[in-house]
């Protein structure tokens, strides 16, 4: 792994496949460039990329006995964990997404601030409070190709 990652190879992980099937923490060596780490979510036991952030952080906290195991260079766990969730998938995929500028694709998924898990989370926290203490829950509506889905009532 280390010379394909060293060529410039992505290494994508689903960590909550992993823990259901008993497949055990990826190791650290893996996360030697953050920039080549993408998410996938290909459990039977719950889909949710959610869950598959919180997982990937939670992992490496356990196996290195130490909080906020995957942040950026402001110290931020919640915002490293999302760039691998979306431009770190994008990028696996060899496609221009993940983020919001012209000419890129933009699925995006509108999220409810005031579910109870969210409704007293000010701007500032409201990233960390997503992907520590939320789920698929809070999730109001999804944008795919330019179509809103109207996944929930109004």
């Amino acid at each position: 792994i280390d010379e394909f990652v060293a060529a410039g190879g992505r290494v994508v992980v689903c960590p909550l496949t992993e823990a259901n099937l008993g497949d055990g923490i990826p190791h650290p060596t893996l996360f030697v460039d953050l920039k080549q780490l993408s998410l996938g979510t290909d459990s039977n036991a719950r889909i949710s990329m959610i869950e598959e952030m919180r997982w990937l952080e939670y992992g490496q906290r356990l196996s290195r006995e130490m909080r906020g195991a995957l942040r950026d260079v402001s110290g931020e766990a919640a915002t490293q964990l999302f760039e691998i969730a979306t431009t770190g998938g994008a990028a696996a995929l060899g496609i221009d997404a993940g983020v919001i500028r012209p000419g890129a694709y933009a699925d995006l998924v509108a999220i409810d601030t005031t579910h109870p898990t969210l409704a007293h989370v000010d701007e500032g926290t409201l990233l960390p409070a997503f992907v520590f203490g939320s789920g698929n829950e809070v999730i109001s509506d999804v944008c795919v190709g330019g179509q809103w889905l109207g996944i929930r009532d109004p």
